[in-house]
This record gives C-alpha cells, structure tokens and sequence, in this order.
C-alpha cells in the first residue's frame, strides 16, 4: 500500500498530540513537586519557630535569675 499525502499530516498531527500530553504530564509531575516542597518548607519554619519561641521563653526567666543572684 502506498502513503496518501494525508497520511503523513496524521502521524505528525498525532507525535504533535503526543508531545503536549507528555509536556501537560510533566507539567503537573513538576507543580505537585513545588507544592510539596511548599508545604515542607512551611512545616520546617513552623518547627523551628516553636523551637525558637521556646527558647526565648526559657531565657528571661535565667537572665531574671542571674540577676537576682547578684543583687544577694
């Protein structure tokens, strides 16, 4: 069987269909990634200021006490 001439514009028409599907997937694979790497970042800065909230809570309360201690 010979190739029509519209039988090349399909198979072109088809890689083209072919190319914006693979490039939608990655695109969708590559925004889920930011999102997640959003929100890990969000949970490590909460993490860490409640760590740094703690400590600054513990520390007037030492900084009151050295104090005290001198006055004596």
């Amino acid at each position: 069987m010979t190739k029509t001439s519209a039988e090349p514009a399909i198979s072109e028409q088809v890689a083209k269909l072919e190319r914006k599907r693979i490039f939608a997937e990655e695109a969708s694979k590559a925004m889920q990634e930011v999102a997640d790497r959003a929100i890990a970042v969000r949970a490590n800065m909460a993490r860490l200021r409640e760590l740094r909230l703690a400590q600054e809570a513990a520390e007037p309360s030492v900084k009151i006490e050295a104090a005290n201690a001198r006055r004596r």
